[in-house]
């Protein structure tokens, strides 16, 4: 029936839950040379220094990611044998929970000013994650295969663009990345 095909996008679906710009110049003086240098040392460190607070959000989401994951696939056993998605419940409920956390928690950090924009994209791709989360969660609870189908795919395919965007921005532990 369908659940079987369910079973197989829930698991596919939580493995997948699973730029600086640069600077240049002529040297004509060693003040010149000092002036954007500067500016481009201190635009380093501050992205490195944010760096620093995010990827150990990441690192916290992934670890959670996993025992989720074993969870899934057990309850995928038990999806099947009662035709019904209910068993996804539970670890869909622990999904959704560390998704939100990991948004709010990236939410409450200030990135630095020259990176505001892209810092915002990496905010607004995990509220994404969450919200989709919470929309796979409900179609569990009220079995609707058709909507839990629907979403465990947009959740693949914006997991890995979400991850694409974390590793554009530099950050070495990408959330959802738990291989």
């Amino acid at each position: 029936m369908r659940i079987p095909l369910l079973a197989a996008i829930c698991v596919a679906l939580v493995i997948a839950l699973a730029g600086c710009g640069s600077s240049g110049g002529s040297s004509s003086t060693a003040a010149t040379a000092a002036a954007t240098t500067a500016p481009a040392n201190a635009a380093l460190v501050a992205h490195t220094a944010f760096l620093a607070k995010i990827n150990p959000i990441c690192a916290t989401y992934n670890r959670r990611i996993q025992t989720i994951q074993a969870d899934l696939q057990t309850q995928g056993a038990r999806a099947q044998a009662t035709g019904k998605l209910a068993p996804y419940v539970r670890p869909l409920t622990h999904a959704q929970e560390t998704a939100a956390l990991a948004s709010s928690q990236f939410s409450a950090l200030t990135p630095p000013a020259a990176e505001q924009a892209q810092a915002a994209v990496v905010g607004k791709s995990l509220k994404a994650l969450a919200k989709l989360n919470g929309m796979l969660l409900k179609a569990a609870k009220t079995n609707d295969s058709q909507q839990f189908t629907a979403v465990s795919t947009a959740e693949q395919q914006i997991s890995s663009q979400v991850q694409s965007v974390m590793r554009a921005y530099g950050m070495t532990s990408i959330c959802g990345a738990t291989s």
